[in-house]
């Protein structure tokens, strides 16, 4: 922007901004004149983050026949003479009450200041950034290539906030003038080397060398996060929260452990597969009334942050939300960090534009981190009662407040949110509950079925792939199924004077490791309420399946058939030892174990599979369902009142029918 067009006084008050955005329209309208002899095919504004005003620039689309995936983002800053810098230092207030018609007492604008600074120091930094490439080489240039690859895949360099390429850049050139990049260095060794700084050796929220003009205390007192570009006045990371920067510190170290890893695909890990940011926390808040967030802003926020400009509604809420949250909640919480969508907003010349860079469908969403320690339990204990803190707890829960004695004879006031007594399924969204209470009672936000003013995501994958069963929790049927495998493993490694001692009991199925979303459930033996008219067909019970390690032994035979006779023998004898209701087959041995609410745990063992040095293992070939009930007239009866009539072939074997009879008799 050329001199002439700037006067004394145009960074108060979004003067220059204004000036910017009529530069930019007459840059448009020139470009739209002659977009036949320039080959080009549109021209937008874009808009990127909030406010709108101060984020806008020019998309230009040219011709096919130019560049088909080549787009052009024009940006225009002030000329660079005679610029007053210390117009933009975080203390100084640019926004006057008097213009927005309230009456402000004192205040700073740090984040419109920033904003001021960064359309100054383009140039400067633009040259620094230009030489310190040159100096680093080919290698240092691929290694950024790899890391901004590393940053899209993890979203951690999309929307504001985050780390952008700009401040990876200078990061990057940083290193290289503190000696830690040596442009004799492979890429590789770059890469690791900046992993290495940003995971652990730096620390942007409390470390840092103080810089001219503006010290480092004083960056301190208005941004959770510094870090400053080359002339010292630009702080790149002035809307990084602090959670964020902690995300990315971690997925730092994670980085280079993977590196580290000589059994691991570090390439395609870290370059090749996507880790959303929908992908990466526990729970997900969706918040999309605009209105509403700006009241709660209006409410609860400073007032003397009113006069800072540069920070948006839904940004003032989000840093508002994400303290309130972990001071509600502190140890429950691991980290809170928030995104807003779209990333950007595109707008035609001849549309109408909008300074709020919003339109309708977009959305803030905040992504939850979860302390396991600490999040599952039911009683969320406060301060003790004689405390002034006392009062400001009960003051934030309300009716859910209440005193209680701990074991270790404190009384505290505490909000409890369950008994003992619930399933894990309750213990799982305990904190979703406080989080919806808090917003419901203390901000005035509804959660409601359809257009509420937020939408909060926490088990509800858990309701598709989990079967439900009236007072049956998934976890609690885990937990059930591996007791009952622990007393049958105990009893059999037990056994005495067997003719090949049992050294392990080893589990093979899904549920003995906690991963199978739906574990056999409780089914009562025949004659129960679950066996009536109205389930005609039998339960099938999914057998718990594992394997039994002999010691190593040099007697067996040769013959094949001799060595099954010996298998069988061996199940027969286990068959005879055991105190429960077993069925021994010459392949495996089924084990009715039978507990206090009538659980079927079956446990299947097969055929030998070969003799190591030391043992001789017994592997599950062969497995066959136990059913609970084999009634075939019940099924025809089912079937006489339904119009399509089944193959009865197809129903033996649906139902694991066949197996027990041949095939003529089902055929017949």
């Amino acid at each position: 922007m050329p001199k002439r067009m700037l006067h004394t006084g145009d960074h108060l008050n979004e003067r220059y901004w204004r000036k910017k955005l009529t530069y930019l329209s007459l840059i448009a309208s020139h470009l739209t004149e002659h977009r036949t002899q320039l080959s080009i095919l549109s021209v937008q504004y874009r808009t990127t983050g909030e406010p709108g005003l101060y984020c806008v620039s020019l998309l230009v689309t040219p011709e096919p026949s130019v560049g088909k995936k080549v787009k052009l983002n024009i940006i225009a800053v002030p000329e660079d003479k005679g610029n007053k810098l210390s117009r933009c230092y975080p203390q100084a207030c640019n926004i006057r009450s008097e213009w927005l018609g309230k009456q402000i007492e004192g205040g700073a604008t740090p984040h419109y200041n920033t904003l001021l600074a960064r359309d100054m120091t383009v140039r400067q930094n633009y040259e620094y950034i230009k030489s310190s490439f040159e100096r680093g080489g080919d290698n240092m240039r691929h290694a950024y290539l790899l890391l901004c690859v590393w940053l899209q895949q993890r979203q951690l360099s999309q929307g504001r906030g985050t780390l952008s390429q700009f401040t990876l850049s200078l990061y990057l050139c940083r290193l290289l003038a503190r000696k830690k990049l040596n442009p004799s260095m492979s890429s590789y060794q770059m890469l690791r080397n900046v992993w290495v700084q940003l995971g652990s050796s730096e620390d942007w929220t409390s470390d840092g060398t103080d810089s001219e003009p503006v010290t480092m205390e004083t960056y301190r007192q208005y941004f959770p996060v510094v870090f400053v570009d080359s002339t010292g006045l630009y702080n790149v990371t002035s809307d990084m929260s602090k959670d964020f920067y902690l995300l990315l510190k971690e997925e730092a170290k994670l980085a280079v452990s993977c590196l580290d890893d000589i059994n691991l695909d570090s390439f395609r890990l870290l370059f090749m597969t996507p880790a959303p940011f929908l992908r990466q926390f526990d729970h997900y808040i969706c918040f999309n009334n605009r209105d509403k967030l700006e009241s709660v802003v209006s409410k609860y926020d400073h007032e003397g942050k009113c006069l800072d400009r540069g920070q948006g509604p839904v940004a003032r809420f989000a840093d508002l939300l994400v303290t309130f949250l972990k001071d509600s909640l502190e140890e429950r919480l691991s980290s809170v960090t928030y995104r807003t969508y779209p990333v950007q907003v595109c707008t035609e010349l001849g549309g109408e534009y909008k300074e709020g860079g919003e339109e309708d469908g977009s959305c803030l969403i905040v992504g939850i981190r979860l302390n396991s320690d600490a999040c599952f339990k039911l009683i969320h204990r406060g301060p003790e009662a004689n405390l002034p803190e006392a009062a400001q707890f009960r003051q934030l829960w309300g009716d859910k407040s209440e005193l209680r004695r701990f074991k270790d004879g404190t009384v505290c006031e505490a909000s409890v949110w369950g008994s003992n007594s619930d399933p894990w399924s309750v213990r799982r969204v305990v904190t979703r509950e406080m989080i919806v209470y808090l917003l419901e009672k203390r901000w005035g936000l509804e959660r409601k079925e359809g257009r509420g003013d937020f939408v909060y995501l926490a088990n509800d994958v858990d309701t598709l792939i989990h079967k439900q069963h009236p007072g049956v929790g998934q976890e609690e049927s885990t937990v059930a199924i591996l007791k009952e495998w622990d007393t049958l493993a105990r009893q059999l490694r037990d056994m005495n004077s067997l003719p090949l001692d049992i050294c392990s009991v080893l589990p093979t199925a899904e549920v003995l490791r906690y991963s199978d979303p739906q574990p056999p459930v409780p089914y009562a033996s025949e004659g129960s309420s679950l066996m009536s008219a109205n389930t005609p067909v039998p339960p099938l019970v999914k057998p718990v399946e594992g394997v039994i390690e002999v010691s190593a032994s040099g007697k067996w035979p040769e013959d094949i058939n001799a060595i099954a006779r010996l298998k069988a023998a061996f199940y027969l004898e286990l068959a005879g030892r055991l105190k429960t209701i077993t069925k021994a087959t010459p392949n495996y041995l089924d084990v009715y174990q039978v507990r206090v609410s009538s659980f079927w745990f079956d446990e299947s063992e097969g055929q030998m599979a070969g003799r190591p040095a030391n043992t001789s293992t017994f592997t599950a070939s062969q497995t066959r369902p136990h059913l609970c009930h084999t009634s075939i007239s019940n099924i025809k009866e089912d079937h006489q009142k339904t119009d399509n009539i089944m193959d009865p072939r197809q129903v033996f074997g649906e139902h694991s029918l066949e197996c027990f009879y041949p095939v003529h008799t089902s055929q017949f």
